[in-house]
């Protein structure tokens, strides 16, 4: 059995599924995955019989302080990734997102570090043999290097193997020489889509 990892730059498929599927009119909601079953539909997409075994969710998270409203949404996704993953699966990674300044007239709040740790995650998890084949959720060029380096690691050690997630509108992926892309097209999606507003306090019985 072929145990995967998959690694997902969640506001980089955030982004990329808003521009394959939707409009720039449609609510803020729209665009959001589910990761679990994100990382279960790239894992099916295998030709050989493949287990899941770590989600990597790689997301900036804004200041309570400066913006409690969105710090509030993201912490309730947040508690609904690891609800549906269990601490088996999950390998949670958030950094503090930061504002410049004069923010938010002076422009939007920006992520840092996040595919340092993704890409430090896949090499260290890879060299130690934790799975057989990493899947990357981004369509992120910076994260080039680590599909290079997981290939140079492969053909040195025989393992582990790389694939990258791919958007079939825009035909938005990473690019290598035998890179496999795992095409994510409109029913892949509306299989994962996460149409919860998590601007909306839920309402407790």
């Amino acid at each position: 059995m072929e145990r995967v990892a998959v690694f997902i730059d969640y506001r980089n498929t955030y982004g990329w599924a808003r521009r394959a599927f939707h409009k720039d009119t449609d609510p803020g909601w729209c665009g959001h995955v589910r990761p679990l079953a994100l990382a279960q539909l790239l894992t099916s997409k295998g030709s050989v019989p493949r287990e899941l075994v770590r989600v990597g969710i790689y997301v900036g998270r804004p200041d309570p302080r400066r913006d409690p409203r969105t710090y509030s949404a993201h912490m309730r996704q947040f508690e609904s990734w690891e609800k549906d993953c269990g601490p088996e699966l999950l390998l949670p990674r958030w950094r503090p997102l930061r504002y410049p300044q004069g923010w938010p007239t002076s422009g939007e709040a920006q992520e840092k570090g996040i595919d340092v740790q993704l890409a430090i995650d896949a090499m260290v998890m890879g060299v130690a043999g934790q799975y057989d084949t990493a899947i990357l959720a981004t369509a992120d060029t910076d994260l080039l290097p680590v599909v290079e380096g997981l290939q140079a690691l492969k053909a040195q050690c025989g393992s582990p193997g790389v694939e990258v997630i791919g958007w079939g509108g825009p035909s938005a992926k990473l690019v290598a020489p035998g890179l496999v892309v795992r095409w994510i097209g409109p029913l892949d999606y509306k299989a994962v889509q996460d149409t919860t507003d998590y601007n909306i306090k839920p309402v407790r019985s």
